[in-house]
């Protein structure tokens, strides 16, 4: 369900003999590293740059046996890895990364060093018991992942609402609430694999924020998307911006009435 995707997004090519499960491309994507315990795709260049303007940056998925240290419990744990450079962004676009090494430490990056620089490991998405589940689940992921979720957020200079956070598949987008409501702020916030709306109050802890999910809009196959007591949920990330765009563009009396937030 990718977004206007790009050529060959969808293809796989290459599986390698001795790891028949991951291919060693998947459209952008590049088979980065793999042993007995670890697994990574990367991507890097133009796909991402769109995001961190002149930076350079690579995006790495990772599949890793969490069998040593106070934490280990034995699972298969799939993390996302992010770095950005703008001191040096050629040498980090092109950074050779095919080792189990974290990003943090590639050449030319320096988080201290360079103005901008910027790291970030996602921590564990999902766990699981085996190495074929746990790869094949990043493989799909991967299909419907031509690029970040902020290519395909709608524009909101024209509207209310603001674009104040967005990462690699995550958004929240935040507007002033109606006087007749008993909130400050209204957000709107797409996960991995939820999107739903909270109404807020200025100095309120999170866990006290009204949740609710949003619409499924007739365009999205049943399958792709459902609905829980707090969140509207989607089975991939790249669905996102088809239940963003409608609540941005609807007048905000209008999304309020449609998805019962308590007024």
């Amino acid at each position: 369900m990718a977004l206007t995707p790009d050529h060959n997004v969808f293809c796989t090519s290459d599986l390698p003999d001795e790891l028949e499960v991951a291919p060693a491309r998947i459209g952008q994507w590049e088979l980065d590293y793999h042993d007995d315990t670890t697994v990574t795709y990367r991507a890097s260049g133009r796909v991402f740059d769109e995001r961190w303007g002149e930076g350079g940056s690579i995006v790495r998925h990772r599949v890793y046996l969490n069998d040593s240290g106070a934490n280990r419990d034995g699972m298969w744990h799939y993390m996302t890895e992010l770095v950005t450079g703008y001191g040096n962004p050629s040498q980090v676009r092109k950074a050779d990364t095919s080792d189990k090494a974290r990003l943090s430490g590639i050449r030319g990056h320096s988080v201290q060093n360079n103005d901008g620089d910027y790291g970030v490991s996602g921590g564990t998405n999902a766990r699981f018991e085996d190495i074929k589940t746990a790869v094949a689940t990043v493989v799909a992921q991967l299909h419907t992942e031509p690029s970040t979720i902020r290519t395909h957020l709608p524009d909101t200079d024209e509207q209310e609402w603001t674009l104040t956070k967005y990462g690699l598949r995550t958004a929240t987008y935040e507007r002033l609430a109606p006087n007749e409501t008993d909130y400050d702020y209204l957000r709107l916030t797409a996960t991995q694999d939820r999107v739903y709306l909270k109404g807020a109050k200025e100095n309120e802890p999170s866990a006290h924020h009204d949740r609710v999910p949003v619409p499924i809009p007739d365009s999205i196959p049943p399958a792709c998307a459902t609905q829980t007591e707090r969140a509207t949920t989607v089975v991939a990330s790249s669905l996102s911006p088809l239940l963003i765009e409608p609540i941005l563009k609807q007048p905000v009396e209008e999304v309020l009435e449609a998805i019962a937030l308590p007024q």
